[in-house]
């Protein structure tokens, strides 16, 4: 599995937060002064995309180097930007999530006023599907859920050929497969499904009641049981405050860097292990979605109209100025700091964390790149250094602004509750990454 660490405030530069890879559990290697950690590219899986290993010295991380080699910090003690007043979480607010959240967790619900099936049923089905007469790879499942008109199976007729049915019935449909079928071999083919129907089931909102949240098992971010809906309630204006609380620190981290980059003076060409390894990064995700869609690399970046050099160029030459502050203020965080942090980060989030198959903070830190998590701390203590430092005018929301209301963003199931993590510094998932629509238009501003 790779290592990686998502650097979580540096959203400000280029949208995609930094991904540190590491080496395999089995490969790695000490980390410190003067040590070379294998690392990994990419994961290998369904894709089949693997990128080749590559071994990145200290100087491409951001502690061993030396920023006024390359920058000059202009005078910020005068700067002030503008952010949007952070928006105040209302029970309103509170109770319209509440129930997005509700109509967004539908249940399953047997029907057994009637026994025909009609479009927008849920029918459990079992079926076979056989051309001349042999079944074909993966053409048989029992106990599939599917609601009739949704065209899951993606062959004209099977849905409509269930219609009027009734339950305990078995269906022959001679159907077609599509001419452009993903399996080519099966693609116009003729097809006979034989499919019998358990069961008819219809989607029905549950109720915001104490017996149904304390059913649910959940827990809030410290691990306390939800027992009651007034708890349900509490957690979720909890995660409504945090969203709007990242909202406001992610906009002023925006601003703030674009004016620290106007008074800032480079010179000279940029750290090359550092440049080449952010790079490497985004080549390599970006490689990972041309493998998924068939694109080669060049496609993709047109598709997107994403310029990797600029964008290494940007992130490197903001990530030189954030450090060049660091050494100014005096902030620094050591590999203890680090190890220290991830150890809090796992037993804050000890339940999360287990379901990702890690039983220990020492399982956990094992799967990140200690010396990218170091960096990820220095560049985010800097960052929220820099709120104290640099003067914030709070503006009124604009039209656009309002549109955008957190019950409407806030889209966390109740089956999820226990595995939510919001990217904040409440702590990083190791394995999520930013997709890749977050850098489409995706120019870093130079």
């Amino acid at each position: 599995m790779k290592k990686r660490w998502i650097s979580i405030a540096l959203v400000c530069t280029t949208a995609l937060a930094l991904a540190a890879c590491g080496a395999n559990a089995g490969k790695e290697e000490a980390s410190g002064a003067g040590t070379s950690q294998a690392v990994e590219g990419a994961d290998t899986g369904e894709t089949g995309f693997a990128a080749e290993e590559k071994t990145y010295p200290d100087e491409a991380y951001i502690m061993f180097i030396n920023p006024s080699d390359y920058v000059t910090v202009g005078d910020y003690s005068n700067l002030s930007v503008e952010v949007t007043r952070k928006r105040e979480v209302t029970d309103e607010d509170v109770e319209n999530s509440v129930q997005q959240i509700m109509a967004n967790n539908q249940i399953e619900t047997e029907i057994t006023d009637r026994t025909d099936v009609r479009e927008g049923d849920i029918v459990d089905i079992d079926y076979v599907g056989k051309v001349d007469g042999q079944e074909y790879d993966n053409g048989s499942d029992q106990g599939l859920h599917l609601e009739v008109g949704s065209d899951v199976m993606g062959i004209e007729g099977f849905d409509d050929g269930l219609i009027g049915h009734k339950k305990g019935e078995t269906v022959t449909l001679n159907l077609t497969f599509p001419e452009d079928y993903g399996t080519s071999d099966l693609a116009g083919q003729p097809v006979v499904f034989e499919v019998t129907i358990n069961g008819i089931y219809t989607y029905t909102e549950p109720e915001l009641t104490d017996e149904y949240i304390a059913s649910l098992q959940l827990t809030d971010d410290r691990g306390k049981l939800l027992k009651t809906a007034d708890d349900f309630r509490a957690y979720t204006r909890e995660q409504l405050e945090m969203e709007a609380d990242t909202q406001f620190k992610q906009e002023f981290q925006q601003k703030a860097i674009e004016q620290l980059r106007t008074i800032a003076e480079y010179k000279g060409d940029l750290p090359e292990a550092y440049r080449g390894r952010i790079y490497d990064y985004y080549h390599d995700e970006i490689q990972q979605e041309a493998d998924v869609s068939g694109m080669t690399i060049e496609e993709v970046c047109e598709a997107y109209n994403i310029d990797l050099d600029n964008i290494a160029d940007t992130y490197t030459k903001d990530m030189l100025l954030l450090a060049a502050i660091a050494n100014q203020e005096g902030v620094s965080v050591d590999e203890a700091g680090a190890r220290k942090y991830l150890e809090e980060q796992y037993t804050a989030n000890a339940d999360y964390f287990s379901m990702m198959g890690m039983t220990s903070s020492e399982d956990y830190a094992s799967m990140v790149d200690i010396r990218a998590a170091q960096e990820s701390l220095l560049l985010n203590s800097v960052l929220d250094l820099l709120q104290e430092k640099i003067k914030i005018v709070e503006v009124e929301p604009t039209e656009e602004d309002l549109e955008a209301l957190p019950d409407e963003d806030f889209e966390m199931g109740t089956e999820d509750l226990n595995e939510y993590e919001e990217e904040t510094e409440e702590g990083p998932n190791p394995e999520d990454l930013e997709p890749l629509e977050d850098i489409e238009d995706g120019e870093a501003s130079d």
